[in-house]
């Protein structure tokens, strides 16, 4: 079994700052953890997900496939005139940054 989770919307909830908070990306992992083998792992395809830490949540018989679309998205930019990305935090810079830069 394969599932394509092309946005995993809890991907910035994997750790708990404050007492009494969830962490919703351990909360979905668990749930996709659950789902039947059908006699080999469940792969869980995500895509840009936020860290790569939340990989580990997942359990038993399901395992991660992360994949990126920026290498999709590269040849588009110049042709569209975009000069600058911007990112929308610190941990999505330090993760995809490299990916953009010019001596690339």
């Amino acid at each position: 079994l394969t599932v394509v989770l092309p946005f995993y919307p809890v991907g910035t909830m994997e750790r708990v700052v404050t007492e009494g908070e969830v962490a919703t990306a351990n909360t979905y992992a668990q749930m996709f953890s659950t789902l039947p083998s059908c006699g080999r792992p469940t792969r869980l395809m995500t895509y840009d997900i936020h860290t790569l830490q939340n990989r580990f949540y997942l359990s038993g018989a399901t395992l991660a496939s992360l994949h990126t679309t920026i290498p999709c998205l590269l040849p588009l930019l110049g042709p569209a005139g975009v000069d600058a990305v911007a990112f929308p935090d610190d941990g999505a810079a330090k993760r995809f940054k490299h990916m953009f830069d010019a001596d690339r």
